[in-house]
């Protein structure tokens, strides 16, 4: 069946199943006030979109893959339907789908589970989410009543406080995963900066003209590094001290002519 054919199916039951629960709820509310004609229209409307949530979710079912092994030990997998009730956002459904169970390790896997996104619990995940911010600002007993008052939905305590520690460990694990980010991004950056400035030293020294080194062909190395194809044409130290020294000496011999050339009558 494709999906067209599927969606059509879909439509057609759910025009059942709504029909049946307004043909129950519209008689009882016609003369009530308006606090119970919402509460009643609320928990009518938990029944038909908790209908809808299962019949979508079960046509996700034939298209999945089926694990050949166990993912632990290698062994056979048997298979089972083993359904798996939940309280959700808009409404309470039970998902019927096949569980795959290892005899050997004892290792069982849903692969719905997996494509939905559902983790442990027999609570959906957005009403988890809602559930775990209310327990934050109000004790557990309160953050449930709130949550059946706004939405409809029953849950425990217990429940309630399973939500509130599973998400605040999840928080917390978040929250050490940013600071070794953080702190490996931070030595990264010193270490890149460390680096940039000694670059920056190399190439002002060679830019100064500190010492630089010779190979046998004259060529001059700045920084260490022999640059290929150039002479240099700088004197070196000793040559530069024989000529000035040859200098000055020519222009003392010159200056005592003179003088000479003047004391004589």
């Amino acid at each position: 069946m494709d999906r067209i054919e599927l969606s059509s199916a879909i439509r057609q039951e759910m025009q059942g199943v709504m029909g049946e629960a307004l043909e129950t709820v519209v008689p009882e509310v016609l003369m009530a006030d308006l606090a119970t004609l919402e509460q009643r229209v609320q928990q009518v409307g938990r029944v038909i979109l908790g209908g809808l949530i299962e019949r979508v979710a079960a046509a996700h079912a034939p298209g999945l893959p089926r694990p050949a092994r166990c993912p632990t030990c290698k062994g056979t997998l048997k298979r089972r339907e083993r359904p798996r009730p939940l309280v959700g956002l808009v409404g309470d459904d039970t998902l019927h789908r096949a569980y795959y169970w290892c005899a050997a390790c004892k290792h069982g896997a849903a692969p719905l589970d997996a494509a939905l996104g559902l983790g442990p619990g027999d609570v959906s995940p957005g009403l988890a989410r809602v559930v775990a911010r209310v327990a934050v600002d109000a004790t557990f007993t309160p953050a449930v009543e709130q949550v059946q008052e706004a939405l409809g939905a029953t849950l425990s305590d217990e429940t309630a406080r399973r939500l509130a520690e599973r998400i605040g460990a999840a928080a917390e694990a978040q929250t050490q995963a940013a600071r070794v980010c953080f702190i490996c991004v931070k030595d990264l950056l010193r270490r890149r900066t460390q680096a940039g400035r000694r670059r920056t030293v190399l190439g002002r020294a060679g830019q100064a003209g500190w010492p630089h080194r010779r190979d046998r062909a004259g060529r001059r190395a700045a920084g260490g590094a022999a640059v290929a194809g150039r002479r240099d044409r700088r004197p070196s130290l000793r040559s530069h001290g024989r000529s000035a020294g040859g200098a000055r000496t020519r222009h003392r011999r010159w200056s005592s002519a003179c003088r000479r050339a003047r004391s004589d009558p």
